[in-house]
């Protein structure tokens, strides 16, 4: 539970880019209209050439709209046109809380494993511990593609290139799922050894661990296409999508590990079962969504997925761009969590079910 906090301050951060860029504002002049002014770097210029000077300093009371609001041509909008001035909190609560919970997802379905698995007794939940410490924890590493695909694509969407920034779009899911092949690989031939040492003083816990772990490296490709999506979501400021999505797949979640792991008797392995599949509906959902969207906003696109042509090496460079640092501050972050994880296997079964910290 505690790698959740991480999870949700990385969610917010991933949106601090878009607030970097030039902003379009309006400001009432003393005649009393409002004039749009563009602000950026502490400095304030005016757009409309017919409009009063404007000082250097920051005005009380400025309003401001993000620059992806004034269309493909990127025309500021006429005097009479300027954004309302009630633009509250409470908005931007509404749009950060349901990227947050999509950030969260997959920690979320573990949660929800964790809860029902726990009416079996400890021995199965004991095995919940290092399962989960691997599947999320792993796929955690790679959330710099969420970054990444959030950067670029609000970057050409902002300017009303939406034919590139779906080309951004395909590029983030081909590195995507070149991302999660490897991640599988790794864990299908690691992961039975790598349990192994974490339950060597909870050796009752590993049958069961193992069992879980080779369910859920199915749902990799998935999860890692999703959050992907997820981003591009984000890149459009549509934070609608991906909250249903999440709720879609977490009520799917709950109802068939409610069926397969008390109704059918499956144990962990219907718990995994039902994340994968949840999993599986989630990026479905979005990828649906997020095509419909294309071919409204990009006409002539046929393409029956949301893949075109394989990205150029210069493409690929700007994602991996993101890759280093935030790679560095993910694996300082897991490591400290998982770290509790691994203190608690020392106590035993008992211990390792309960929770770390």
């Amino acid at each position: 539970m505690l790698l959740l906090l991480p999870i949700a301050v990385n969610a917010l951060l991933a949106l601090a880019p878009l607030q970097a860029r030039p902003l379009l504002a309006c400001r009432a002049d003393h005649a009393g209209r409002r004039n749009p002014v563009r602000w950026h770097a502490g400095r304030m210029t005016a757009m409309d050439p017919e409009a009063e000077a404007l000082p250097d300093a920051p005005i009380p009371g400025l309003t401001t709209v993000s620059a992806n609001e004034h269309g493909p041509s990127g025309a500021v909008p006429a005097a009479d046109e300027c954004p309302p001035e009630d633009v509250t909190a409470l908005e931007l609560l509404r749009f950060t809380l349901p990227v947050l919970t999509a950030a969260l997802s997959a920690e979320i379905m573990s949660v929800v494993d964790t809860a029902v698995v726990g009416t079996l007794g400890p021995q199965q939940l004991a095995a919940l511990g290092p399962a989960t410490m691997l599947s999320d924890s792993t796929v955690y590493l790679f959330f710099w593609l969420n970054v990444a695909c959030t950067n670029l694509f609000a970057t050409h969407f902002a300017r009303g290139e939406h034919r590139d920034a779906f080309a951004v779009l395909s590029d983030a899911l081909y590195v995507s799922l070149a991302c999660a092949a490897l991640l599988v690989v790794g864990l299908s031939w690691g992961g039975g050894a790598a349990l192994a040492r974490i339950c060597a003083m909870a050796p009752g816990a590993l049958p069961g661990a193992k069992q879980y772990l080779a369910i859920r490296i199915l749902g990799v490709p998935a999860l890692m296409t999703a959050t992907v999506l997820q981003g591009a979501c984000t890149g459009m400021k549509d934070a609608t999508t991906p909250f249903i999505a999440i709720v879609l797949g977490g009520l799917l979640n709950l109802a068939l590990d409610l069926w397969l792991v008390l109704g059918c008797g499956m144990g962990i392995a219907g718990a995994a079962s039902a994340t994968v599949v949840s999993q599986v509906v989630q990026v479905l959902v979005l990828a649906v969504i997020v095509k419909r969207k294309r071919s409204r906003l990009v006409p002539g696109v046929t393409a029956p997925t949301l893949l075109q042509r394989p990205p150029s090496p210069a493409r690929l460079v700007d994602f991996l761009s993101f890759a280093g640092p935030i790679f560095c501050v993910l694996i300082g972050k897991i490591s400290c969590y998982n770290s509790m994880t691994l203190a608690a296997t020392a106590g035993g079964v008992v211990a390792l079910a309960g929770p770390p910290g």
